[in-house]
């Protein structure tokens, strides 16, 4: 093997592995960050638990968004700032500043989406999962309450409401705020494509408990905002039963492309030490020395499977019956061999072998003499 057919091999198999991990990486690190979201919302929802009731037995974040929902219910929703226009906001400790804002999730069931909930709308929680709109209802449920929940699409990182268009009327998504004991389930019923600006249509509607998903649309130009509105229906058996299917799939689809892309990886190395050790091994060099019967006369070279001649000088490489009995081949790179003979072929031709250190590693010979058995030559090796 030439160090330029080396290379072509070498670069066409490293083209191909970054290929398809560019095509590969946004299902992965998409799935990555959900796990990363799921861990954050465990912790969350475990941490509430520990911390729900102060020693009056109150709930205090719980009081507060009562508290903010009522307000709302009497000032009514009045908004005029587009979500996805916010402030840019660089916490010093991305981690904590996580902590202090997450406050549950936000599921679609037949997206297979599951996304961090934070309290507030910005630039840089927006780009971690799902935020409720600031001047909108607590999504906690009750009567006279209609809270916006924002959250990109297109992100190469996380899915998100990527796919929301894809949510029919009819379909469920589920909320859950951890300072309730409630995962509310939510039945859509409208869609409308808005301009960025208008919030005619996000108003709190006497006696009904409404929320709403805003992403941008369309996914590239994003110049439309995608409003999703559902209502308040049971959170029923059924319900628990799709939503726990749903997290069973993604999870296995998860699995599989992780372990799909590890494995794709893992041979993309292996051909590549296989293409660098098959150009080391073949820098080597070996005569062959054929003990041949009479009838034997000449013998040619072929590729191991025996359809391309070797050539050397241009000429198809071969070789006559000496006066000893011997056809000898020099000076060949070490690989496998089939060798035609004026009588027929030989079939298997040289193998690799393991062989002690010798003074020369790089070169040696090798005598060969067949024994015929039937319709078989059998090919032996001969100590020198």
């Amino acid at each position: 093997m030439k160090k330029s057919t080396l290379f072509i091999r070498l670069t066409t198999i490293l083209l191909l592995m970054i290929g398809v991990l560019v095509f590969m990486y946004p299902f992965v690190v998409d799935h990555l960050n959900s796990f990363i979201d799921s861990q954050i919302i465990a912790y969350h929802q475990k941490e509430q638990k520990a911390k729900k009731k102060d020693k009056n037995g109150k709930n205090e974040r719980l009081d507060y968004y009562e508290a903010a929902n009522r307000q709302l219910r009497d000032t009514g929703i009045s908004l005029d700032d587009d979500p996805f226009e916010s402030s840019s906001v660089k916490p010093d400790n991305e981690r904590e500043y996580l902590w202090q804002h997450v406050v549950g999730y936000v599921e679609i069931p037949s997206l297979k989406v599951k996304a961090a909930l934070y309290d507030t709308t910005n630039d840089f929680l927006l780009d971690k999962g799902a935020t409720i709109l600031q001047g909108t209802s607590y999504p906690i449920g009750g009567d006279n309450t209609h809270s916006v929940i924002t959250a990109h699409s297109g992100l190469v990182e996380r899915e998100l409401f990527t796919n929301l268009e894809r949510l029919k009327d009819g379909e469920t998504f589920l909320v859950h705020v951890s300072a309730t004991d409630e995962v509310l389930a939510y039945q859509v019923f409208e869609r409308h494509v808005v301009e960025p600006e208008d919030a005619s249509l996000i108003g709190i509607q006497p006696g009904k408990d409404l929320v709403t998903l805003l992403t941008c649309t369309p996914r590239v130009a994003h110049t439309h905002r995608l409003m999703v509105t559902g209502f308040r229906v049971p959170y029923t058996p059924e319900l628990k039963a799709a939503r726990k299917q749903a997290a069973r799939e993604s999870q296995w689809i998860g699995l599989a492309i992780l372990i799909g892309t590890l494995l794709f990886l893992i041979g993309g190395i292996y051909l590549i030490v296989r293409q660098i050790l098959n150009y080391r091994y073949q820098q080597k060099r070996i005569d062959f020395l054929f003990e041949v019967p009479k009838e034997i006369t000449s013998m040619t070279l072929f590729d191991r499977r025996g359809k391309q001649p070797i050539y050397r000088a241009g000429e198809p490489l071969a070789a006559l019956r000496n006066a000893a009995g011997v056809i000898e081949f020099s000076n060949l790179p070490r690989q496998e061999y089939t060798f035609r003979t004026n009588t027929g072929d030989i079939t298997g031709g040289y193998q690799r072998t393991r062989e002690k250190k010798k003074e020369n590693p790089l070169y040696r010979s090798e005598r060969f003499s067949w024994s015929k058995k039937g319709d078989m030559i059998e090919l032996r090796s001969k100590e020198n």
